[in-house]
């Protein structure tokens, strides 16, 4: 990897490890905006940038509804690309963002990748990302017993991040589950950074 893409990737996995809250968000207009918590911790036995994610619900942290792994790389083009992986057993897992121990146990062999469900990574702006899956229509959610693709997009940035996550229907394209306040607001309330080891830079 070059000094250049070396640098893009640092600061992309720096910006988000760490604890975003839309806790104003979801005071401020209750009926549209659950009040959501996303964690994202590196998992420093990979020897490429790898990480923890687990979304929930703020009124219920030891149970997330939704936990990844993340693996980031740079393409060729200098953009970066983060695939996204199921774990095969989540309930080994469970409480990972919370308990290092368990964070630890987490291994390649340990992951599914999610065909389609990749996400394509700019840099907007000095400090800032934007990131949309990629193209195709391929990431398919069940959700209530409907098929369902994944359309989602966010931006990062210092004080954290903003996302919007929409299920369509493969055929018609018809939004059938996702916000229709518009984008979820996070502000990054704990920072992990440092939990990021020197290794994933070579060196």
């Amino acid at each position: 990897m070059s000094d250049d893409g070396t640098a893009l990737l640092r600061q992309f996995c720096s910006l988000l490890t760490g604890k975003h809250s839309n806790q104003q968000q979801a005071f401020d207009n209750p009926p549209f905006f659950a009040h959501i918590i996303l964690n994202y911790r590196a998992l420093p036995q990979f020897s490429t940038p790898t990480m923890l994610l687990e979304q929930g619900y703020a009124v219920d942290p030891d149970t997330p509804y939704r936990v990844r792994v993340l693996q980031a790389a740079v393409c060729g083009t200098g953009a970066i690309r983060v695939t996204n992986h199921k774990l095969i057993e989540p309930q080994r897992f469970k409480k990972a963002s919370q308990q290092r121990s368990t964070r630890d146990l987490i291994h390649q062999s340990d992951l599914d990748q999610l065909d389609g469900c990749a996400y394509n990574v700019q840099r907007s702006g000095p400090a800032s990302f934007t990131g949309t899956t990629e193209p195709g229509c391929r990431c398919i959610i069940h959700r209530n017993g409907v098929k369902t693709y994944l359309a989602s997009s966010f931006e990062l940035h210092k004080e954290g991040m903003v996302t919007l996550d929409r299920g369509h229907d493969p055929v018609t394209h018809e939004r059938i589950w996702g916000s229709i306040a518009g984008e979820f607001k996070f502000l990054k309330t704990e920072d992990w950074s440092q939990e990021i080891p020197k290794h994933w830079w070579g060196r």
